[in-house]
């Protein structure tokens, strides 16, 4: 395995772990997954979902088809709401 296979898997790594620090993709003791709501539907998190790049954004993450995605954003992502923010990209 090459040293970028191995910086990549450190990367993944961290990723889950500032999911689990936002509680996203936690699972409670009894198997059932995070409860928390999200999104402008405000529904639980499933399926595709993408954060918005605004730490202080008061939904953090989005199902795709409610911000009418079809696939992973490149680059900063906004918020439909954060985007009419100045300084937000909008």
């Amino acid at each position: 395995m090459s040293e970028l296979d191995g910086a990549g898997e450190a990367e993944e790594g961290e990723e889950d772990a500032e999911m689990m620090e936002d509680g996203i993709g936690e699972e409670d003791a009894d198997g059932e997954g995070d409860d928390r709501k999200y999104c402008t539907c405000r529904s639980v998190s499933f399926g595709h979902m993408v954060a918005c790049d605004n730490e202080e954004c008061p939904d953090e993450w989005f199902h795709w088809s409610c911000v009418g995605m079809t696939r992973e954003p490149a680059g900063k992502w906004y918020c439909p709401a954060c985007r009419q923010k100045p300084g937000m990209g909008g």
